[in-house]
């Protein structure tokens, strides 16, 4: 889990929040050439890493590890 987070904020020299905040951005039909600019490069960026977890297979993977660990927390609720 640790890696793709790390691999975002490496790729775009931006911390999760700021790309959280980026995204958030709304409507994108309101937004200025500036930060609609920006927005589309966060997103391609994103896109890119999401596509390739999920071909590689590490999405699933990525998914079953989150599921387990929270089932785990819970259980110790």
């Amino acid at each position: 889990m640790a890696g793709a987070p790390l691999k975002r904020q490496r790729k775009s020299g931006m911390s999760l929040d700021d790309i959280r905040e980026i995204l958030s951005w709304h409507p994108i039909s309101e937004l200025d050439q500036f930060r609609l600019s920006v927005k589309m490069q966060v997103m391609r960026i994103v896109f890119a890493i999401g596509t390739k977890a999920l071909l590689d297979g590490g999405l699933g993977r990525e998914a079953a590890r989150e599921f387990n660990s929270r089932g785990k927390h819970l259980r110790a609720i």
